[in-house]
Protein backbone atom coordinates (compact mmCIF):
# COMPACT_ATOMS: atom_id res chain seq x y z
CA UNK A 1 0.00 0.00 0.00
CA UNK A 2 1.21 3.49 -0.66
CA UNK A 3 1.78 6.11 2.00
CA UNK A 4 -0.35 8.35 0.65
CA UNK A 5 -3.36 6.32 -0.20
CA UNK A 6 -5.59 6.86 3.17
CA UNK A 7 -4.15 11.12 3.17
CA UNK A 8 -4.00 11.60 -0.38
CA UNK A 9 -7.25 12.49 -2.01
CA UNK A 10 -7.96 12.80 -5.72
CA UNK A 11 -9.25 16.02 -6.95
CA UNK A 12 -12.78 15.70 -7.95
CA UNK A 13 -13.50 18.35 -10.99
CA UNK A 14 -17.02 17.59 -11.81
CA UNK A 15 -18.29 20.51 -9.22
CA UNK A 16 -16.28 22.94 -10.73
CA UNK A 17 -17.07 21.91 -14.40
CA UNK A 18 -20.98 22.45 -13.26
CA UNK A 19 -20.47 25.96 -12.12
CA UNK A 20 -18.54 26.59 -15.51
CA UNK A 21 -21.51 25.35 -17.33
CA UNK A 22 -24.06 27.00 -15.02
CA UNK A 23 -21.85 30.43 -16.02
CA UNK A 24 -21.54 29.91 -19.58
CA UNK A 25 -25.77 29.05 -20.03
CA UNK A 26 -26.44 32.44 -17.62
CA UNK A 27 -23.90 34.18 -20.80
CA UNK A 28 -25.42 32.81 -23.43
CA UNK A 29 -28.82 33.25 -22.00
CA UNK A 30 -28.21 37.27 -21.25
CA UNK A 31 -26.82 37.49 -24.99
CA UNK A 32 -29.93 36.21 -26.21
CA UNK A 33 -31.64 40.09 -24.63
CA UNK A 34 -28.98 42.07 -24.98
CA UNK A 35 -30.27 44.90 -27.81
CA UNK A 36 -28.67 47.18 -29.54
CA UNK A 37 -31.06 50.53 -30.24
CA UNK A 38 -29.72 53.89 -29.67
CA UNK A 39 -33.46 55.88 -31.03
CA UNK A 40 -36.13 56.62 -28.70
CA UNK A 41 -39.26 53.68 -28.57
CA UNK A 42 -41.25 54.18 -31.42
CA UNK A 43 -44.11 52.56 -33.23
CA UNK A 44 -42.61 50.69 -36.22
CA UNK A 45 -44.15 49.82 -39.43
CA UNK A 46 -43.56 46.53 -40.43
CA UNK A 47 -41.57 45.13 -43.69
CA UNK A 48 -41.36 41.36 -44.78
CA UNK A 49 -37.29 41.99 -46.10
CA UNK A 50 -36.68 43.24 -42.68
CA UNK A 51 -32.67 42.68 -41.35
CA UNK A 52 -30.99 43.33 -38.25
CA UNK A 53 -27.42 44.73 -38.65
CA UNK A 54 -24.97 44.91 -35.91
CA UNK A 55 -22.54 47.45 -36.43
CA UNK A 56 -22.43 50.63 -34.83
CA UNK A 57 -24.54 53.40 -36.08
CA UNK A 58 -26.25 56.58 -35.38
CA UNK A 59 -30.21 56.87 -34.87
CA UNK A 60 -32.77 59.57 -35.95
CA UNK A 61 -35.83 59.02 -34.51
CA UNK A 62 -39.23 60.47 -35.06
CA UNK A 63 -41.91 60.06 -32.64
CA UNK A 64 -45.95 59.98 -32.58
CA UNK A 65 -45.87 64.20 -31.29
CA UNK A 66 -43.37 64.45 -34.40
CA UNK A 67 -40.45 65.59 -32.38
CA UNK A 68 -36.92 64.71 -33.46
CA UNK A 69 -34.29 63.00 -31.84
CA UNK A 70 -30.72 62.59 -32.41
CA UNK A 71 -29.39 59.12 -29.97
CA UNK A 72 -32.44 59.40 -27.55
CA UNK A 73 -31.81 63.22 -27.33
CA UNK A 74 -34.31 65.73 -28.72
CA UNK A 75 -33.08 68.45 -30.95
CA UNK A 76 -35.38 71.21 -32.87
CA UNK A 77 -35.53 70.68 -36.28
CA UNK A 78 -33.85 73.97 -37.08
CA UNK A 79 -30.98 72.41 -35.55
CA UNK A 80 -31.36 69.08 -37.79
CA UNK A 81 -28.72 70.59 -40.49
CA UNK A 82 -25.90 71.86 -38.40
CA UNK A 83 -26.12 68.35 -36.53
CA UNK A 84 -25.96 66.38 -39.32
CA UNK A 85 -23.25 68.53 -41.31
CA UNK A 86 -21.38 67.47 -37.49
CA UNK A 87 -21.81 64.17 -37.73
CA UNK A 88 -20.86 64.19 -41.13
CA UNK A 89 -17.44 65.87 -39.96
CA UNK A 90 -16.79 63.46 -37.14
CA UNK A 91 -17.32 60.14 -38.95
CA UNK A 92 -17.38 60.92 -42.57
CA UNK A 93 -18.18 58.49 -45.18
CA UNK A 94 -18.30 55.46 -42.49
CA UNK A 95 -21.37 56.77 -41.00
CA UNK A 96 -24.37 54.80 -40.70
CA UNK A 97 -27.67 56.38 -39.85
CA UNK A 98 -31.05 54.68 -39.20
CA UNK A 99 -34.12 57.06 -39.47
CA UNK A 100 -37.00 55.40 -37.67
CA UNK A 101 -40.30 57.17 -37.56
CA UNK A 102 -43.41 56.16 -35.61
CA UNK A 103 -46.69 55.26 -37.58
CA UNK A 104 -48.50 58.41 -36.55
CA UNK A 105 -45.55 60.24 -37.53
CA UNK A 106 -46.30 62.91 -40.34
CA UNK A 107 -44.42 61.96 -43.72
CA UNK A 108 -42.98 65.16 -44.37
CA UNK A 109 -41.00 65.40 -41.38
CA UNK A 110 -39.40 61.45 -42.57
CA UNK A 111 -38.63 62.93 -45.87
CA UNK A 112 -36.97 65.79 -44.19
CA UNK A 113 -34.36 64.34 -42.20
CA UNK A 114 -34.28 61.89 -45.35
CA UNK A 115 -33.54 64.88 -47.32
CA UNK A 116 -30.82 66.64 -45.05
CA UNK A 117 -28.71 63.61 -44.65
CA UNK A 118 -28.59 62.95 -48.77
CA UNK A 119 -27.81 67.10 -48.88
CA UNK A 120 -24.74 66.52 -46.46
CA UNK A 121 -23.49 63.28 -48.45
CA UNK A 122 -24.43 60.68 -46.18
CA UNK A 123 -25.85 58.04 -48.53
CA UNK A 124 -25.86 54.87 -45.81
CA UNK A 125 -29.43 55.17 -44.61
CA UNK A 126 -30.81 52.53 -43.42
CA UNK A 127 -34.57 52.87 -41.98
CA UNK A 128 -35.94 50.84 -39.26
CA UNK A 129 -38.74 48.70 -39.75
CA UNK A 130 -40.00 45.65 -37.80
CA UNK A 131 -40.53 42.02 -39.06
CA UNK A 132 -44.27 41.53 -40.71
CA UNK A 133 -46.51 39.93 -37.79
Amino acid sequence: MNKYSKTHRPVNLLPLMDVIFLVLAVFFYLMLFMVRHEGIKVDLPSAATAQQNNQLFKSVSIDKNNKLYLDKKAINWEHLQAKITELKSEHGEDLIVYIAADNKAEYKYFIRVLDALKSNGINNVNIETIGSK
